[in-house]
């Protein structure tokens, strides 16, 4: 039975970033992947802009082009290292057990880095199946999100901007076998 291309999609199983060390014309690669812990929400929209053709008091023609995509998610973990990854900020440790010490120092000159956000979820049509979405390049900076009376959380609002190299914003991917995160790199996509 051929696999199916139209799916019903439950919920996020995993999230993870890896910060882009390369995005030109020729080249686009990615440093190590690490988890985007608990989230609670994600969205991912189209930003589009139309421009029209404009003849007398009617539209004669119009053409939509595709801007980026707007990303917003929230997690419900606080993972500093995450948070210095994506805002460019400074992660320090020290300190041994029981007196240990992890800080993240916001500073002006900080740059939020550009990152690659890959997500995946085990229900589709109801019942245990793959689903990836893979957004190549995005920028933007997570914040905490402090509430005296209920949890502290993480919010994220960016964009998904174009690998230059092909232009290409993101993929979604259907795997009949349950496949890891990264998995479907191939080495092209590392040249």
């Amino acid at each position: 039975m051929p696999l199916s291309k139209q799916q019903n999609v439950l919920g996020i199983s995993n999230a993870k970033i890896a910060e882009v060390t390369a995005n030109t014309t020729e080249t686009y690669t990615i440093g190590t992947r690490m988890d985007l812990p608990e989230l609670s929400s994600m969205e991912v929209t189209v930003s589009s802009e139309t421009k029209e053709a404009v003849a007398g008091l009617t539209t004669v023609d119009s053409m939509t082009f595709k801007k980026a995509y707007d990303v917003k998610f929230e997690s419900v973990n606080i993972p500093l290292d995450v948070i210095a990854k994506i805002n460019g900020a400074t992660l320090t440790e020290s300190g041994t057990t029981p007196n240990q010490i992890v800080t993240v120092t916001d500073k002006a000159s900080d740059v939020p880095v550009l990152f690659n956000l890959e997500f995946d979820t085990d229900f589709i049509n109801g019942e245990a199946a793959d689903l990836h979405m893979e957004l190549f390049c995005v920028k933007g900076f997570l914040d905490v999100v402090s509430k005296a009376d209920d949890y502290w959380t993480c919010s994220f609002e960016g964009q998904g901007v174009v690998r230059k190299k092909d232009k290409a914003f993101r993929t979604i991917t259907i795997n009949e076998t349950r496949t890891a995160i990264g998995a479907n790199d191939s080495p092209s996509d590392d040249l």
